[in-house]
C-alpha cells in the first residue's frame, strides 16, 4: 500500500501527468487522508526501511499531523515510538533525512507530537533527544542529531511561545501549562545544552550555530534570562559578532533578548553586561545592526518615560533615572552614526528611536511650561503670551546638548546623496527626517531656527556651495521652516512680528536677491518658483523691486520657458497663481506677460497612450489662457490683445473642421474648445464682468463683446458638425457655460440650438452632467423671462430624453453591472435636482404650461415614486424627492403659482387633490414600509424630512387638511387616541416638537 500511495503522490503532483490519472490519484491521495487508518500507512512509509520520494514522504507527515489530535494515547506512543526511532537512525544516516525542507516537516511533526504528550505520556521528550546527540568524541558531537534537535525546538517555540500569533483562550492557556511544565522540569538542561552547542560548534558549523542562536532569540522571551546570559554567553556572543558568516544571526538574538519584558534596572545592567555599545561600534554597518541599535535605545526611552516601570510593576530612584539617561545619552552617538550613513534602508531603522526619544523629551518640556503661571503675563486678543520664556528654559543642559548635535545631523541627511533627484526612497526618508525636525523645534524653537538660518543662509552663498545639492537642501529646508510655522511646530504669535515669523521673511528674501535659481538644475528651479508663489503674501509695495526680480524670473527659461518639461509646465499654473495673488502690486503687465508667453499658447493635441489618460501638459497649458484672461479683462488699454489670444484658436479649428476626422483631429478640437472656455473664465472671473454678489453681468466693452460672440458661433457650430464625438460635447458645454456669464441673455439663442444637439447626442453617461449644466443655467438668469421661454421649448423634449436615458440605464443596472446601477443612481439624483431648481428658481409654471402639460403628471408621479422607493436602498433620492414634493408645495400648494414666479397666479391643475391623495399617503406609507429601519440614522433623517413635508401641507391647507387627516386615520383604523394627539401636535406652531413626535408616533405605532 505504501508503494501505491508513493505512486499516486508522485503523479498528483506532476506536471506531465494525464489529467484523467492526476485526479484519480488526488482522489486517492485524499481518501488516505481522510481514511482513520492513513496514518499508520503514512507513518510506516515514512519510518521504512525502503528509499522514498521525498514528495511522497512529506506528504505522509503531513497526513500524521493531521492524525495527531485525534489519536488515543496508545496510538500517540506508538508514533511516538517510531519516529523517534527513526531519529535515533536517521542521525547516523544523513541521507535519511533528506533536504531541509524535509527536516524542517519532520521537526513541525514531532512538535504536535510534543505537545500532546509532553504532560503525560513522554515527560522524557527533552531528555531522549538530549541523549541523540552524543558522539564518540562528545556529548554533543552528533552534528545531525543537534541539527533536528534545534529545529525542533524553534518549532516548539513557535506553536506555545511565539506572543505574534494570536490564539485561541484555551491554547492559550494549555501553552501556558507546557511552558510552566518545561521550566520546572527541564529548562536547566535546554539552556546548557544551548551554551555546549555554542562552544562546541563556533568556527565549525555555521548552520548549527545560526540554529542555536534563532532558538535562545526565541526561548529567551519566557525563560529565567540569568539561565543564558552570564559570563559564558557574553564571551560567546562576542566571538559570534567576530564571525561574518553569523553576525547578523547574533544581532537578531541580541535584538530578542533586549526587548525581554524585565525591570528597569535589570534592563540597564544587561545592556550594561552586554556592552552593546562597544559591540555596535565596531561591526560594519548594516541594516539588522542597525535595528539592535535601535532597540537598545528604545528600551531606554521606555525606562526614561516610564514605560518599562509600568510593565514590569517597578520603579526606578532619582538618581537611577540619572544613571539611565546617561546611558542612553553614550549610546546616541551609534544612533547618529547610523542616522549619517549613505543607504536609506540602513539609516532609517534608527528614526523610530530617534523619534520617541524627542517625543519623551517634549512631553517632559510640555509639562514644566505647564508650571508656569501666565496670569499675570502680557497675552494678545487670542489669549496667546507675549512674554512666556524660551524654550531652553525648560530642557536640562544635557538634553540640549544632544539635540544640538543631532539636529543638524538630521539636516546633512536630507541633503541628496546622488544626482536622482526623483528617487522616491529618498524622499520617503526626507519625510520622515522632516517629521523628527518639527519635534526638535517643538521643543526648542531657538535651537532650530539657528540650524536653519545657519543651513540656509550657508546654501545661499555662491561662494560656499560647490554643488546644485547644496542649494536644494537649503531650499528644502526654507519650505520645511515654512511647514513648521503653519503646523504649529513652533508658536507663531498672531499680530506681532516674532524670531520666527521675522526669520521666514529674512531668508525668503535672501533667496531671491541671491540669484540661486540661476543654478542649472531642475530640482533647485522647481523649488524657487513653489516657495515664491506659496509665499506671495511676503510682498507689498516696499518690496516692489523684489517682486519684480521674481516675476522676472517666473517668465524666463529658468520658469516657464524650462527646457525642462516638468519644471515647465508647473511653472504654468505657478504663474497664473502667482500673478492672481499679486496683480494689485504690479500695476498693468499685460503686454510684458502676454508677450513672454505667447509662444506657450500654441496648442498641439497628442493622443494619450491609454484612453482614460489625461495630459498634464495640456490641462496646464489652460492656466495659461486663464491668466491672459485675468490679465486682459483688468488692462481696458490692451483688449485688441483678446483677437490675438482668440483668432489663432478659430484659424485652428477651421483647419481641423476641414481635415478628416481622426481621433487626433476631434481631439485638437477638443483642446482649442476648452481653451476659448478657459480664456472667457478668466475674462470672467477677474475683469468686466459679474462680481460676487450680482447675477446680471456688467457690460463688456463692444468690441471686445463682439469676440467673444464670435467665440460662441464657433463653439456651437462646432458641436452642430461634430456633436457625434463625446470629447466635443465635453468641451463645448464647458466652453459654453464659461461664455454665458460675459454674454448674458444675448447668448441664448446660441445656448438653446446648443441644448438642442445635447439631447439629440448625449449619451446616459453624459446626462448627469448635462442637468447640472442646465440647473446652473437656470440659476444665473432666474430672473430672464427669455429664460422661462427657452426652458418651456425644451422641457417636453428634455424630460423624454430622461425617461430614455432612465430606461437604457435601468436595463444596463439589471443585467447585473455595478457601474449601470451607480449611473441609474447618479441620473435619478441629477433629475430630481434639476426639477427642484426649476421650481427653487421661480419657474416651476414649465411644467404644466400648454407645451409640456403631456408631461406634468409623469413628472409629479416619478418625484412620487423616488420619494417612496424604500426598497431600493438610495436615501439621498429619497431626500432629494421629498425636497421636491415640499417646494412643489411652498410654490404651488394654494393651487395656483406664487406671486414671485413666472406664471404668477395661474392655476395648477389637480396639486390640491394630488397633495391630498398621494404626497399626504406617502408620509404615513414610508415609515411603516417593512424595509424601513429607525435604527439606522439614514432614516431617522428622512422621517425629519417627512415631517417637515407633513407639516408644510397643514401650513397651506389649514383645517381642510385636519378633517382631511381625521377622516384618514378612521379609515386606515388608526386608535383614536393615537389619532387626536397627532392631530393636536400638528397643529401646534413648533416644527422641532413635531418632528420628535412624529418619530415616536411611528415607533409606537409599527411595533
Amino acid at each position: 500500500m505504501e508503494d501505491q500511495l508513493e505512486q499516486a503522490v508522485n503523479i498528483a503532483i506532476s506536471g506531465t501527468s494525464d489529467a484523467s490519472l492526476k485526479q484519480q490519484a488526488i482522489g486517492y491521495c485524499t481518501q488516505v487522508k481522510e481514511s482513520p487508518d492513513g496514518w499508520q500507512v503514512c507513518l510506516s512509509l515514512y519510518t521504512g526501511s525502503f528509499k522514498r520520494s521525498p514528495e511522497s514522504r512529506f506528504f505522509a507527515l503531513q497526513v500524521i499531523d493531521a492524525a495527531l489530535p485525534r489519536l488515543s494515547q496508545e496510538e500517540l506512543q506508538y508514533v511516538q515510538s517510531n519516529l523517534f526511532t527513526f531519529v535515533k537512525t536517521a542521525t547516523t544516516d544523513t541521507q535519511l533525512l533528506g533536504a531541509n525542507y524535509l527536516k524542517n516537516k519532520l521537526a513541525q511533526t514531532i512538535s504536535f507530537l510534543f505537545i500532546l504528550s509532553y504532560q503525560s505520556t513522554w515527560t522524557s521528550f527533552f531528555d531522549d533527544f538530549l541523549s541523540t546527540l552524543a558522539s564518540s568524541s562528545s556529548s554533543i558531537g552528533n552534528a545531525a542529531a543537534v541539527d533536528i534537535y534545534l529545529r525542533i525546538l524553534k518549532v516548539i517555540h513557535e506553536e506555545i511561545g511565539d506572543n505574534l500569533i494570536l490564539r485561541e483562550p484555551a491554547l492559550t492557556k494549555r501553552n501556558n501549562n507546557i511552558k510552566d511544565q518545561i521550566r520546572d522540569r527541564d529548562i536547566n538542561k535546554l539552556t546548557d545544552s544551548w551554551i555546549q552547542i555554542l562552544q562546541n560548534y563556533i568556527g565549525s558549523n555555521e548552520e548549527i550555530v545560526e540554529g542555536v542562536l534563532k532558538v535562545i532569540g526565541g526561548w529567551v522571551s519566557w525563560v529565567d534570562i540569568t539561565l543564558i546570559i552570564n559570563g559564558t554567553f557574553v564571551n560567546l556572543i562576542y566571538k559570534c559578532l567576530q564571525n561574518e558568516a553569523v553576525t547578523l544571526a547574533t544581532c537578531d538574538t541580541l535584538i530578542e533578548v533586549v526587548s525581554k519584558k524585565m525591570k528597569s534596572l535589570d534592563k540597564m545592567e544587561l545592556i550594561r553586561l552586554l556592552g552593546l555599545k562597544e559591540v555596535i561600534s565596531q561591526l560594519p554597518a548594516d541594516e539588522r545592526v542597525g535595528k539592535l541599535a535601535n532597540i537598545v535605545t528604545l528600551e531606554l526611552v521606555h525606562i526614561l518615560d516610564g514605560s518599562t516601570s509600568i510593565a514590569s510593576n517597578s520603579s526606578l530612584q532619582p538618581e537611577q533615572l540619572v544613571q539611565a539617561e546617561e546611558l542612553l545619552t553614550e549610546f546616541f552617538s551609534i544612533v547618529t552614526q547610523y542616522l549619517g550613513n549613505e543607504d536609506v534602508e540602513i539609516s532609517s531603522q534608527v528614526l523610530h528611536a530617534i523619534s520617541e526619544y524627542l517625543t519623551f523629551v517634549r512631553k517632559e518640556s510640555k509639562q514644566e511650561k505647564s508650571k508656569v503661571d501666565t496670569t499675570t503675563m502680557e497675552k494678545n486678543l487670542s489669549d496667546q503670551v507675549l512674554n512666556f520664556p524660551a524654550d531652553s528654559n525648560f530642557i536640562s543642559p544635557q538634553r540640549r546638548l544632544l539635540l544640538s548635535s543631532l539636529l543638524p545631523k538630521i539636516i546633512l541627511k536630507m541633503r541628496y546623496n546622488d544626482d536622482d533627484w526623483e528617487d522616491e526612497d529618498f524622499l520617503e526618508l526626507r519625510g520622515k527626517l522632516k517629521l523628527l525636525q518639527d519635534q526638535i523645534a517643538s521643543i526648542d524653537s531657538d535651537l532650530y531656527i539657528d540650524d536653519i538660518i545657519a543651513i540656509v543662509t550657508n546654501s545661499f552663498d555662491p561662494a560656499a556651495v560647490t554643488s546644485w545639492k547644496d542649494v536644494e537642501l537649503g531650499l528644502f529646508e526654507l519650505e520645511a521652516y515654512s511647514d513648521s510655522l503653519k503646523n504649529g511646530a513652533i508658536n507663531v504669535i498672531k499680530g506681532v512680528e516674532t524670531r520666527p515669523t521675522q526669520t521666514l521673511s529674512s531668508l525668503f528674501f535672501k533667496m531671491i536677491e541671491s540669484n540661486v535659481v540661476a543654478m542649472d538644475h531642475p530640482s533647485i528651479q522647481l523649488h524657487y518658483i513653489e516657495l515664491v508663489n506659496r509665499h506671495c503674501n511676503l510682498f507689498n509695495s516696499n518690496n516692489s523691486n523684489i517682486l519684480a526680480k521674481a516675476l522676472e524670473t517666473f517668465v524666463s527659461p529658468l520658469g516657464v520657458h524650462n527646457p525642462n518639461k516638468r519644471v515647465q509646465i508647473r511653472s504654468w499654473y505657478l504663474l497664473y497663481r502667482f500673478i492672481k495673488s499679486v496683480r494689485i502690486l504690479v500695476g498693468d503687465i499685460s503686454q510684458s506677460i502676454f508677450t513672454s508667453i505667447e509662444s506657450l499658447l500654441e496648442i498641439k493635441a497628442t493622443l494619450p497612450a491609454e484612453e482614460t489618460a489625461t495630459d498634464p501638459a495640456f490641462d496646464n497649458q489652460l492656466y495659461l489662457f486663464e491668466l491672459c484672461g485675468l490679465l486682459l479683462s483688468s488692462s481696458s488699454e490692451n483688449l485688441s490683445l483678446v483677437k490675438r489670444i482668440l483668432d489663432p484658436i478659430f484659424q485652428d479649428m477651421e483647419k481641423s473642421l476641414e481635415s478628416p476626422v481622426t481621433p487626433l483631429t476631434s481631439l485638437q478640437i477638443h483642446h482649442d474648445l476648452m481653451a476659448i472656455g478657459t480664456f472667457a473664465r478668466g475674462f470672467h472671473d477677474y475683469g468686466s464682468a459679474t462680481s460676487n454678489n450680482e447675477d446680471t453681468p456688467r457690460p463688456l466693452d463692444p468690441w471686445v463683446f463682439e469676440q467673444f460672440n464670435t467665440a460662441t458661433n464657433v463653439v456651437t457650430t462646432t458641436l452642430e458638425r461634430m456633436g457625434n464625438f463625446k470629447v466635443i460635447r465635453d468641451a463645448a458645454r464647458f466652453a459654453i457655460a464659461r461664455l454665458i456669464p460675459l454674454l448674458g441673455m444675448d447668448i441664448l439663442p446660441k445656448v438653446t440650438r446648443l441644448i438642442t444637439c445635447f439631447l439629440e447626442q448625449c449619451s446616459v453617461e453624459e446626462m448627469t452632467d448635462f442637468l447640472g449644466f442646465l440647473g446652473n443655467l437656470l440659476h444665473k438668469f432666474r430672473k430672464e423671462e427669455g429664460m422661462f421661454v427657452m426652458f418651456d421649448m425644451l422641457m417636453t423634449p428634455l424630460f423624454e430624453r430622461f425617461t430614455q436615458a432612465l430606461n437604457e440605464g435601468g436595463a444596463s443596472a439589471a443585467e447585473g453591472s455595478t457601474d449601470a446601477v451607480i449611473l441609474k443612481r447618479d441620473l435619478r439624483r441629477a433629475y430630481l435636482q434639476f426639477i427642484f431648481n426649476v421650481l427653487n428658481n421661480n419657474m416651476g409654471a414649465i411644467l404644466f404650461s400648454d407645451k409640456n402639460m403631456s408631461i406634468y403628471e409623469r413628472v409629479l408621479q416619478t418625484v412620487l415614486l423616488y420619494a417612496s422607493d424604500i426598497e431600493n436602498g438610495d436615501d439621498q433620492a429619497i431626500k432629494l424627492a421629498i425636497l421636491v414634493l415640499n417646494k412643489m408645495l411652498q410654490c404651488w400648494g394654494m393651487g395656483v403659482v406664487k406671486a414671485e414666479d413666472f406664471g404668477a397666479n395661474r392655476e395648477v391643475p389637480g396639486f390640491e387633490q394630488f397633495t391630498l391623495e398621494h404626497v399626504s399617503r406617502i408620509c404615513f406609507e414610508i415609515p411603516t414600509n417593512r424595509s424601513f429601519n429607525f435604527k439606522d440614522s439614514r432614516f431617522r433623517g428622512i422621517l425629519g424630512d417627512l415631517a417637515l413635508l407633513q407639516y408644510t401641507i397643514y401650513e397651506v391647507r389649514r383645517d381642510k387638511y385636519i378633517q382631511f387627516l381625521s377622516n384618514y386615520f378612521q379609515n386606515v383604523g388608526v386608535p383614536a387616541e393615537y389619532a387626536a394627539e397627532y392631530l393636536k401636535q400638528l397643529s401646534t406652531p413648533n416644527l422641532k416638537a413635531f418632528k420628535s413626535f412624529f418619530l415616536e408616533f411611528f415607533k409606537t405605532i409599527t411595533k
